[in-house]
């Protein structure tokens, strides 16, 4: 990951149009762990979420809220978080029905039933 952010950050700071706009989320699991592996990104300030699910949605929540054109229309935590959980409790029967187990669940299976979810519950 130190080398796909390494690029990003280049692309963003030398190159043209589109990449000078671009954006990203910077996370860490302990506050200042980063450091230890990229010191090269001490002008950073990335956002630690202490390994908790609510401080992750937080995090990317009040990220997008403070890029976002219409804020208002991002929802409040306590609404995402009750999503998060209907979500988790109907996981096990999304993949039931689909034969996958919740256990052995790669990514792209588990955004598509992600995308599924949001779809029809929000």
């Amino acid at each position: 990951m130190p080398l796909e952010l390494d690029l990003f950050i280049g692309c963003q700071k030398y190159g043209n149009g589109k990449q000078k706009k671009k954006s990203y989320l910077f996370l860490e699991g302990n506050r200042y762990s980063s450091k230890i592996y990229l010191s090269d990104l001490a002008s950073q300030d990335p956002m630690a979420h202490e390994f908790k699910v609510m401080s992750v949605i937080g995090c990317v929540r009040d990220w997008l809220t403070s890029r976002s054109k219409e804020p208002d229309q991002i929802a409040h935590l306590p609404f995402l978080m009750s999503k998060y959980r209907q979500f988790q409790q109907e996981l096990p029967n999304m993949c039931a029905y689909n034969n996958w187990s919740v256990k052995r669940l790669l990514f792209p299976k588990f955004s598509s039933l992600a995308s599924s979810f949001i779809c029809v519950n929000f």
